[in-house]
């Protein structure tokens, strides 16, 4: 959901806000994150299910069933 949040610069508005120069940013260990919003593009979408589905299988093979909420019954 932070993704679309309306506080954040919109998507599209992304080039005028760094012309300008009012882009604000997440400083995230280290890194600093761009405070945009992502309406429309569906790139992140699919970087964060690949990332949560190797997760996911590292936690299967790593912990056992029980411990996860997600494990297979």
């Amino acid at each position: 959901m932070i993704m679309v949040m309306p506080s954040l610069i919109n998507g599209y508005g992304v080039a005028d806000a760094l012309a300008k120069g009012t882009m604000t940013y997440w400083n995230v260990f280290g890194w600093n994150i761009a405070q945009a919003g992502y309406q429309g593009q569906v790139l992140p979408v699919l970087a964060v299910a690949f990332i949560l589905a190797n997760v996911e299988k590292w936690l299967h093979k790593r912990c056992l069933p029980h411990w996860i909420l997600f494990s297979h019954q």
